[in-house]
Protein backbone atom coordinates (compact mmCIF):
# COMPACT_ATOMS: atom_id res chain seq x y z
CA UNK A 1 0.00 0.00 0.00
CA UNK A 2 2.97 2.39 0.68
CA UNK A 3 4.35 1.83 -2.65
CA UNK A 4 0.71 2.51 -4.06
CA UNK A 5 0.57 5.51 -2.67
CA UNK A 6 3.86 7.10 -3.66
CA UNK A 7 3.45 6.22 -7.47
CA UNK A 8 0.19 7.88 -6.81
CA UNK A 9 1.96 10.61 -5.48
CA UNK A 10 4.97 10.60 -8.11
CA UNK A 11 2.30 10.49 -11.03
CA UNK A 12 0.35 13.66 -9.63
CA UNK A 13 3.79 15.33 -9.42
CA UNK A 14 4.64 14.64 -13.18
CA UNK A 15 1.23 15.93 -13.89
CA UNK A 16 2.54 19.40 -13.59
CA UNK A 17 6.09 21.07 -13.83
CA UNK A 18 5.28 23.36 -10.60
CA UNK A 19 4.60 22.16 -7.29
CA UNK A 20 1.33 20.28 -7.03
CA UNK A 21 -1.36 21.53 -5.72
CA UNK A 22 -2.10 20.60 -2.12
CA UNK A 23 -5.50 19.26 -3.48
CA UNK A 24 -4.24 16.98 -5.34
CA UNK A 25 -1.49 15.13 -2.55
CA UNK A 26 -4.94 15.07 0.02
CA UNK A 27 -6.84 13.81 -3.00
CA UNK A 28 -4.53 10.86 -3.29
CA UNK A 29 -4.05 10.45 0.01
CA UNK A 30 -8.14 9.99 0.76
CA UNK A 31 -8.51 7.76 -2.00
CA UNK A 32 -5.60 5.37 -0.65
CA UNK A 33 -7.24 5.42 2.55
CA UNK A 34 -10.85 4.35 0.81
CA UNK A 35 -9.09 1.71 -0.67
CA UNK A 36 -7.10 0.64 2.56
CA UNK A 37 -10.83 0.80 4.48
CA UNK A 38 -12.23 -1.92 1.42
CA UNK A 39 -9.19 -4.10 1.82
CA UNK A 40 -9.95 -3.76 5.97
CA UNK A 41 -13.77 -4.34 5.82
CA UNK A 42 -13.11 -7.51 3.31
CA UNK A 43 -10.66 -9.34 5.00
CA UNK A 44 -12.71 -8.56 8.54
CA UNK A 45 -15.53 -10.02 7.27
CA UNK A 46 -13.79 -13.25 6.56
CA UNK A 47 -12.23 -13.42 9.65
CA UNK A 48 -15.62 -12.79 11.38
CA UNK A 49 -17.30 -16.25 9.39
CA UNK A 50 -14.59 -17.64 9.89
CA UNK A 51 -14.55 -17.67 14.48
CA UNK A 52 -18.64 -18.37 14.03
CA UNK A 53 -19.96 -21.56 14.93
CA UNK A 54 -20.79 -24.54 12.04
CA UNK A 55 -24.33 -24.72 12.75
CA UNK A 56 -27.15 -22.12 13.61
CA UNK A 57 -30.49 -22.38 15.17
CA UNK A 58 -33.00 -21.91 13.05
CA UNK A 59 -35.16 -18.43 14.15
CA UNK A 60 -38.71 -20.64 13.00
CA UNK A 61 -38.61 -24.11 14.49
CA UNK A 62 -35.17 -24.18 16.50
CA UNK A 63 -33.48 -26.72 14.66
CA UNK A 64 -29.55 -26.25 14.04
CA UNK A 65 -28.61 -26.02 10.18
CA UNK A 66 -25.46 -25.46 8.73
CA UNK A 67 -23.85 -22.91 8.17
CA UNK A 68 -22.27 -22.03 4.73
CA UNK A 69 -20.47 -19.01 3.29
CA UNK A 70 -21.63 -16.98 0.36
CA UNK A 71 -20.31 -14.08 -0.92
CA UNK A 72 -21.88 -10.40 -1.98
CA UNK A 73 -20.91 -7.22 -2.79
CA UNK A 74 -22.22 -4.03 -0.65
CA UNK A 75 -21.45 -0.29 -0.35
CA UNK A 76 -20.16 1.20 2.48
CA UNK A 77 -19.07 5.01 3.06
CA UNK A 78 -15.40 4.23 0.90
CA UNK A 79 -16.94 2.53 -1.96
CA UNK A 80 -18.18 -1.16 -3.32
CA UNK A 81 -16.59 -4.04 -1.20
CA UNK A 82 -16.93 -7.72 -1.25
CA UNK A 83 -17.39 -9.19 1.78
CA UNK A 84 -18.28 -12.99 3.47
CA UNK A 85 -21.66 -13.35 5.38
CA UNK A 86 -22.98 -16.61 6.84
CA UNK A 87 -25.71 -18.19 5.48
CA UNK A 88 -28.11 -21.18 7.00
CA UNK A 89 -31.01 -22.73 4.86
CA UNK A 90 -33.67 -24.84 6.62
CA UNK A 91 -35.27 -27.37 4.84
CA UNK A 92 -38.28 -27.21 7.38
CA UNK A 93 -38.87 -24.26 7.35
CA UNK A 94 -37.82 -23.49 3.82
CA UNK A 95 -36.23 -20.36 4.64
CA UNK A 96 -32.85 -19.02 4.02
CA UNK A 97 -31.49 -17.16 6.78
CA UNK A 98 -28.92 -15.21 8.06
CA UNK A 99 -27.64 -15.67 11.79
CA UNK A 100 -24.65 -12.98 12.12
CA UNK A 101 -26.90 -9.85 10.78
CA UNK A 102 -28.50 -9.13 13.51
CA UNK A 103 -25.68 -8.39 15.71
CA UNK A 104 -22.96 -6.95 12.85
CA UNK A 105 -26.08 -4.50 12.31
CA UNK A 106 -26.69 -5.73 8.68
CA UNK A 107 -29.37 -6.23 6.51
CA UNK A 108 -30.41 -7.22 2.81
CA UNK A 109 -29.52 -3.62 1.84
CA UNK A 110 -25.94 -3.17 -0.40
CA UNK A 111 -25.47 -0.12 1.81
CA UNK A 112 -23.20 -0.36 4.91
CA UNK A 113 -25.08 0.39 8.31
CA UNK A 114 -22.94 3.87 8.29
CA UNK A 115 -23.66 4.56 4.82
CA UNK A 116 -27.46 4.28 6.00
CA UNK A 117 -27.09 6.50 9.26
CA UNK A 118 -25.78 9.24 7.23
CA UNK A 119 -28.30 8.93 4.62
CA UNK A 120 -31.07 9.04 6.51
CA UNK A 121 -28.94 12.12 8.41
CA UNK A 122 -28.54 14.01 5.29
CA UNK A 123 -32.35 13.36 4.23
CA UNK A 124 -33.32 14.28 7.63
CA UNK A 125 -31.42 17.45 7.79
CA UNK A 126 -31.83 18.73 4.12
CA UNK A 127 -35.65 17.83 4.05
CA UNK A 128 -35.15 17.13 0.24
CA UNK A 129 -33.59 13.74 -1.52
CA UNK A 130 -32.62 15.52 -3.93
CA UNK A 131 -30.54 17.55 -2.03
CA UNK A 132 -29.48 15.02 0.32
CA UNK A 133 -27.96 13.20 -2.67
CA UNK A 134 -25.59 16.24 -3.82
CA UNK A 135 -24.58 16.90 0.05
CA UNK A 136 -23.60 12.96 0.08
CA UNK A 137 -21.67 13.04 -3.45
CA UNK A 138 -20.19 16.82 -2.80
CA UNK A 139 -19.07 17.03 0.79
CA UNK A 140 -19.05 13.32 1.45
CA UNK A 141 -18.12 11.43 -1.40
CA UNK A 142 -20.61 8.97 -1.65
CA UNK A 143 -22.29 8.59 -4.96
CA UNK A 144 -26.33 7.65 -3.87
CA UNK A 145 -29.12 8.78 -6.21
CA UNK A 146 -32.08 10.46 -4.51
CA UNK A 147 -34.15 7.56 -5.29
CA UNK A 148 -32.21 4.83 -3.15
CA UNK A 149 -32.05 7.76 -0.60
CA UNK A 150 -36.15 8.17 -0.75
CA UNK A 151 -36.45 4.26 -0.71
CA UNK A 152 -33.82 4.15 2.54
CA UNK A 153 -35.59 6.86 4.25
CA UNK A 154 -38.74 5.38 4.03
CA UNK A 155 -37.75 1.95 5.41
CA UNK A 156 -35.78 3.94 8.40
CA UNK A 157 -39.06 5.43 8.96
CA UNK A 158 -40.55 2.30 9.10
CA UNK A 159 -38.33 0.29 11.29
CA UNK A 160 -38.28 2.97 13.29
CA UNK A 161 -42.22 3.49 13.82
CA UNK A 162 -42.13 -0.54 14.75
CA UNK A 163 -39.83 0.02 17.04
CA UNK A 164 -41.89 2.41 18.55
CA UNK A 165 -45.17 0.86 18.55
CA UNK A 166 -43.79 -2.19 20.61
CA UNK A 167 -43.23 -0.11 23.63
CA UNK A 168 -40.42 -2.94 25.06
CA UNK A 169 -37.88 0.41 25.16
CA UNK A 170 -36.18 -0.08 21.92
CA UNK A 171 -36.44 2.67 20.99
CA UNK A 172 -35.37 5.13 24.06
CA UNK A 173 -36.01 8.58 24.46
CA UNK A 174 -33.70 11.01 25.94
CA UNK A 175 -34.56 12.72 28.78
CA UNK A 176 -34.49 16.62 28.41
CA UNK A 177 -34.85 19.07 31.13
CA UNK A 178 -37.01 21.42 30.88
CA UNK A 179 -36.01 25.49 29.89
CA UNK A 180 -35.90 27.97 32.37
CA UNK A 181 -37.46 30.18 29.77
CA UNK A 182 -39.29 29.07 26.32
CA UNK A 183 -41.52 30.98 23.87
CA UNK A 184 -43.94 29.48 21.76
CA UNK A 185 -44.55 31.63 18.83
CA UNK A 186 -46.99 30.92 16.07
CA UNK A 187 -48.50 31.63 12.72
CA UNK A 188 -49.77 31.05 9.18
CA UNK A 189 -48.80 31.36 5.30
CA UNK A 190 -49.26 29.41 2.36
CA UNK A 191 -47.43 27.24 0.20
CA UNK A 192 -47.29 25.28 -2.81
CA UNK A 193 -48.01 22.12 -2.56
CA UNK A 194 -48.96 18.41 -5.37
CA UNK A 195 -50.93 15.40 -4.95
CA UNK A 196 -49.69 12.77 -3.23
CA UNK A 197 -48.95 9.23 -4.29
CA UNK A 198 -48.61 10.40 -7.87
CA UNK A 199 -44.79 9.47 -8.49
CA UNK A 200 -42.06 11.38 -9.81
CA UNK A 201 -43.57 14.70 -11.33
CA UNK A 202 -46.12 17.30 -10.48
CA UNK A 203 -49.56 16.32 -10.24
CA UNK A 204 -52.43 18.60 -9.12
CA UNK A 205 -50.64 21.75 -7.86
CA UNK A 206 -52.04 24.04 -5.58
CA UNK A 207 -51.84 26.57 -2.79
CA UNK A 208 -52.28 25.50 0.70
CA UNK A 209 -52.32 27.42 4.03
CA UNK A 210 -50.18 26.03 6.47
CA UNK A 211 -49.91 26.70 10.18
CA UNK A 212 -46.46 27.15 11.82
CA UNK A 213 -44.80 27.11 14.61
CA UNK A 214 -41.65 27.25 16.68
CA UNK A 215 -40.18 26.79 20.17
CA UNK A 216 -37.31 29.24 21.19
CA UNK A 217 -35.13 28.73 24.59
CA UNK A 218 -34.27 31.61 26.61
CA UNK A 219 -32.11 31.88 29.50
CA UNK A 220 -32.69 34.30 32.25
CA UNK A 221 -30.05 36.86 33.68
CA UNK A 222 -30.77 38.58 37.09
CA UNK A 223 -29.82 42.16 37.06
CA UNK A 224 -30.09 44.81 40.29
CA UNK A 225 -30.87 47.49 37.81
CA UNK A 226 -32.72 47.69 34.40
CA UNK A 227 -30.24 46.84 32.35
CA UNK A 228 -31.97 48.56 29.35
CA UNK A 229 -33.94 51.81 30.49
CA UNK A 230 -34.91 53.21 27.38
CA UNK A 231 -38.00 52.19 25.76
CA UNK A 232 -37.06 49.85 22.58
CA UNK A 233 -37.44 52.11 19.29
CA UNK A 234 -40.33 49.36 17.86
CA UNK A 235 -42.62 49.82 21.14
CA UNK A 236 -42.54 53.92 20.61
CA UNK A 237 -44.96 55.75 18.42
CA UNK A 238 -44.14 57.64 15.53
Amino acid sequence: MTAEIAAALEAAERGTSKTPHYSQIEAVAHAAGQALSCQIQSRASREVVALGKEKSPCPGCGIQCQVDVRRREVTPIDGRVDISEARCHCNRCRRTFFPQRETLGSSSRELTPQLVQRIVHAAAETRSFERAAIALNEIDGCAVSAKTIERVAHEVGEELSILRDQGNGALVKSNEAAPALAVAQSGGGRIHTREADHGPGVTGQAWRKTKDACLVRLSITVSEADPSRSCPALFVTP
